[in-house]
């Protein structure tokens, strides 16, 4: 509003100044004959030594497009051509002195009239220019608010700008940590790989250890079948040799002078249980034989005595060989109780052998077991760090977001107020010029007012010649009403 304002003023003033030129033209043009009649050729009635005059003429000089202010320019601008112009005038009214004192009302009331429509123009454009400067000094103190907002947003921008590098570092922080997350999950995948792995070899050792105890029970019950198989052989032995001395008994009884068979006729397996036998089966031989001594002893005797005897004979006869039998029976049981003594023997010397491979296996399977639970707490913690990171991705990302959009929006407006800096510039450029226009132009109003009052007070002086040179020539002092309005307006002027 503040710069349309001047420019429609500027234009009023163009259109009063266009108006004012036509009415200068209006007075000053031949047509009306005023000027042709003060200021003219000289009549033919008139004296020859009069030279004529320079004619006075109110031109319109065309300014620049923006200004619009009228200049006024004389043939003869100088004072001194005015003064001889009013001289040559005043030598020319006693040929017509009413008509030239008309002519000079006419031209007073239209140069008062001028004269107040260039003062009102004069003060329009006073005021105009004010109205521009503080036009313009609201424009600065805008221009002023917009580069402190402007300066405002620039820090604003830098630390939005320094925000955003800070996200971008974090962000790379935090891709970093997610690569070094998901290196960590693949660790984990791995370890889980290898725990199934162990599990695995767990199991293949667990069978490997099933199938070994079998293969072992096997073999101890291959052994157990061959130590049986070898029991029942040394048992038929042993049966056998009961036999052959239950026969060897009853040979014994039915002659008892046939010879003793010797203990090296019986053939015996030189195995090592076998060894142990034949000793146990020595010591049964020194008692049959020792048992053999005391019966032939005893049948001597009984022979030496009479018959009585003899059924005590038989009845000891039968009493040793009842302690033959407990004493076979004896062996019997020593026997079965050496063979089951070497049975737990063996078999305990065989599980104290497995005991040691047992252990081992025990305590691989007891770190194997160790290991799986720190692997398995490795891949809990490293699952927790990388939902962690995602989390703090996830923040970051947004972060990010906001701080750029919020980084755009103060680029938005940057680029608004450059713009409104901008126009506001250029408003600025526009009202300066204005305003310098107006300024030279009101200097040109106040200089042509300043030739105008100087026009006016050599036509006041004028009509004062005029005036006297009336009076001398009528005779009469009869005021009229013109010629006080134009004492009037002389001193107002």
């Amino acid at each position: 509003m503040s710069v349309q304002e001047p420019s429609l003023s500027a234009s009023d003033s163009r259109n009063s100044f266009d108006s004012l030129d036509g009415s200068y033209r209006e007075i000053f043009s031949p047509h009306n004959g005023v000027m042709s009649n003060l200021i003219g050729r000289q009549d033919s009635t008139g004296s020859q030594t009069c030279s004529p005059h320079r004619s006075y003429s109110f031109t319109y000089s065309s300014r620049s497009n923006h200004s619009g202010a009228p200049k006024l320019s004389s043939s003869g601008s100088h004072s001194h051509n005015h003064k001889e112009d009013s001289n040559r005038a005043s030598l020319l009214v006693p040929s017509s002195p009413l008509r030239n004192a008309g002519s000079s009302k006419n031209v007073l009331e239209y140069a008062e009239i001028t004269i107040g429509d260039l003062r009102a123009e004069a003060r329009m454009w006073d005021q105009n220019a004010r109205k521009l400067m503080i036009d313009m000094e609201k424009l600065q103190k805008e221009f002023f608010d917009l580069a402190n907002r402007q300066k405002s947003l620039e820090t604003a921008l830098s630390t939005s700008q320094a925000e955003c590098d800070c996200m971008k570092k974090e962000i790379k922080q935090v891709k970093i940590l997610l690569e070094e997350s998901q290196m960590k999950q693949a660790a984990s995948n791995s370890l889980k790989f290898q725990i199934k792995n162990t599990d695995s070899f767990q199991k293949e050792l667990e069978d490997e250890i099933s199938s070994w105890k079998l293969s072992r029970t096997i073999s101890y019950l291959d052994d157990e079948l061959s130590k049986c198989r070898a029991r029942e052989e040394q048992e038929i032995e042993i049966v056998a040799l009961q036999q052959q001395l239950q026969r060897y008994q009853q040979k014994e009884i039915e002659s008892k002078d046939r010879p003793v068979l010797t203990f090296e006729e019986f053939t015996i397996s030189k195995s090592p249980e076998a060894i142990e036998i034949s000793t146990l089966l020595a010591e049964l031989h020194e008692q049959i034989q020792l048992s053999l001594a005391e019966l032939k002893r005893q049948s001597g005797l009984l022979n030496s005595h009479a018959n009585p005897a003899e059924i005590v004979s038989d009845d000891s006869k039968i009493l040793k060989s009842k302690d033959l039998m407990s004493q076979n029976q004896q062996v019997q049981i020593i026997l079965n109780n050496f063979f089951r003594q070497k049975q737990y023997l063996g078999e305990s010397s065989e599980t104290e052998k497995l005991k040691p491979d047992n252990l081992l296996k025990e305590d691989e399977l007891e770190a194997l077991r160790h290991h799986q639970k720190e692997l398995e707490a490795q891949v809990s913690s490293v699952q927790k760090e990388k939902s962690q990171l995602e989390e703090n991705k996830e923040i970051m990302l947004r972060e990010a977001a906001v701080t750029a959009k919020c980084s755009e929006d103060l680029r938005s407006e940057m680029m608004v107020l450059n713009s409104n800096v901008d126009s506001q510039i250029s408003a600025n450029q526009v009202l300066i010029k204005k305003s310098t226009e107006l300024e030279s132009g009101k200097q040109e109003l106040e200089v042509h007012l300043s030739e105008l009052e100087e026009e006016n007070l050599q036509l006041s002086e004028r009509i004062s010649g005029l005036e006297a040179q009336l009076r001398y020539l009528t005779g009469e002092r009869v005021p009229s009403s013109g010629t006080t309005k134009f004492r009037i307006s002389r001193n107002e002027i």
